[in-house]
């Protein structure tokens, strides 16, 4: 007697998708992905949407978790099930149709640090563990720290948060922000001068400050661009943390092909914005 068949659902469900955060329910940590695969436009208005079984195969999750995210999503007009036919995504979609603003990777770091932040928000802290590796100090030495919602038009498209040690930012208030940056304090008020600073770039998700700050939901992914600045002896100055928006901002750049590997087996590309390449 041969042996029955696996169900090809029970077969995909071994290899399903790991959800990392265990503290957010599942169905919750669904519909914030398949909404993030709506935004990204994997599914457009009037599509039709994966089925509660596909759904099941795909990210090996129960048929009532599943039955619990299409509800969620359902609730916030994203989809819409139609009797005997299935389900679709909406066909009035605000998300889908929202406008999507692109910016060079210069153009964001240089907003991230010169522009002025609206409504910022000033705070004595203290600093944790990568607060005191960043800015060479001991852990819990205070700080001044400054947040603000960044926007494209009227769109929230950013959470910037900036540390400064507190012994530079002391004459630092929310009226000078108003029309002055972070770094033009420290550079015009406090006499400090800039010579570097060290960027780094990874993706992380909105807790639920950031999330109320920007307008979206918990779990969502966010680009996280991270700056150091530091003087030219290398006492760094200033930690800043760029919280981006996935679903309204997209970063570009633009590579340009180092003259001296044309020739080579190699293919080599550099940065244009890198200092030395011709623009």
């Amino acid at each position: 007697m041969c042996p029955k068949a696996i169900p090809e659902a029970r077969e995909k469900k071994a290899r399903g998708v790991r959800f990392i955060d265990k503290q957010i329910p599942l169905y919750y940590q669904l519909a914030t992905l398949l909404r993030e695969k709506i935004v990204a436009g994997h599914h457009g208005p009037g599509d039709r949407f994966p089925t509660e079984a596909d759904l099941v195969g795909e990210y090996g999750l129960s048929r009532i978790t599943v039955r619990q995210a299409l509800r969620s999503m359902e609730e916030q007009g994203l989809i819409e099930r139609r009797p005997g036919k299935g389900t679709f995504v909406a066909g009035s979609l605000s998300i889908a149709e929202r406008p999507v603003f692109s910016c060079s990777l210069e153009g964001l770091i240089s907003t991230c640090l010169c522009a002025s932040p609206v409504a910022p928000e000033i705070s004595r802290v203290t600093a944790t563990p990568d607060d005191a590796a960043c800015l060479h100090v001991k852990p819990r030495t205070a700080l001044i720290q400054v947040g603000s919602v960044y926007y494209c038009g009227k769109e929230a498209c950013g959470f910037v948060v900036s540390r400064i040690p507190a012994k530079f930012g002391q004459r630092l208030s929310a009226r000078y922000l108003k029309r002055h940056s972070v770094l033009e304090f420290l550079e015009r008020r406090s006499g400090i001068l800039l010579a570097d600073a060290e960027q780094s770039l990874r993706a992380t998700l909105a807790d639920a400050r950031l999330a109320y700050s920007l307008e979206i939901r918990v779990g969502a992914p966010l680009l996280l661009v991270e700056s150091v600045l530091r003087t030219e002896d290398g006492c760094a100055v200033m930690r800043t943390l760029a919280y981006c928006r996935s679903d309204v901002c997209r970063l570009t750049t633009h590579l340009v092909r180092d003259a001296r590997a044309r020739q080579a087996t190699d293919i080599e590309w550099a940065y244009r914005g890198c200092k030395g390449l011709a623009e």
